[in-house]
């Protein structure tokens, strides 16, 4: 989830991928984003870019960027338990170079294909968040609870 408010630059894009326009949004209405350049109802909003906007917390990107750095520090960290602590003679053990190799590829593979925007459709839309706004869904309380409705019976 990615909030915007008014200040923020917003990538986005109303029809493909190859085409993500930036601008800063200068104002948030019920049905519209207002940009310096433009105005963009909701529903023509196909791509965000979300990069900028990622909520704090574990996500693939920060899972793949300390795959590739174990795989970096695993035989550094090999090394000076053997020669540091156990003061032997360093020999590169074959399994920890694959173990190596599998953390640093799968860590990349994971870093092309995480894709730093979201696509809108029907289960990801663009929401408003103003709780102003007549367009805002609230739950309807009335309507679950008797004692507060007490015409319908």
């Amino acid at each position: 989830m990615a909030r915007y408010n008014v200040d923020d630059r917003i990538r986005y894009s109303t029809s493909t991928k190859r085409h993500l326009v930036q601008d800063i949004i200068i104002e948030l209405t019920d049905t519209t984003i207002i940009t310096r350049n433009d105005t963009i109802p909701y529903h023509h909003i196909r791509l965000i870019d979300v990069r900028a906007k990622q909520d704090a917390g574990i996500t693939m990107r920060s899972i793949a960027s300390y795959m590739i750095a174990a795989a970096v520090l695993l035989p550094v960290i090999d090394l000076i338990n053997v020669t540091a602590i156990q003061k032997e003679s360093y020999d590169f053990n074959e399994n920890l170079g694959y173990t190596s190799l599998a953390l640093a590829s799968a860590g990349a593979l994971i870093l092309v294909l995480d894709k730093p925007y979201q696509k809108m459709g029907r289960k990801k839309i663009v929401r408003i968040v103003d709780y102003k706004s007549t367009l805002y869904k609230r739950p309807a309380l009335i309507q679950q609870d008797p004692l507060l409705n007490p015409l319908k019976n």
